[in-house]
């Protein structure tokens, strides 16, 4: 009987293991994705500011900061 179990739980640990890494994979290609799309869009940005600052660097004050609010994960539900 505590064969079958340690069997069991083995079988159990190997089948999870193969699913977190595979997920583990999508989310590392997510990210390199993720990551030449940033380069696209600074790539982008950099040239229109250029453009526009004439060499110039823009203060936060100047850009105006822009606040991130982080709720708690029940915080926002539909009533």
């Amino acid at each position: 009987m505590s064969a079958l179990l340690i069997a069991i739980s083995a079988g159990t640990g190997t089948v999870l293991g193969w699913f977190v890494y595979r997920a583990s994979l999508r989310i590392q290609a997510w990210g390199v994705n993720m990551d030449a799309q940033d380069r696209i869009f600074q790539e982008a940005v950099g040239e229109n500011s250029a453009d526009m600052q004439i060499g110039r660097e823009r203060t936060e004050a100047e850009r105006g900061a822009v606040a991130v609010l982080h709720l708690p994960l029940g915080a926002v539900s539909s009533k």
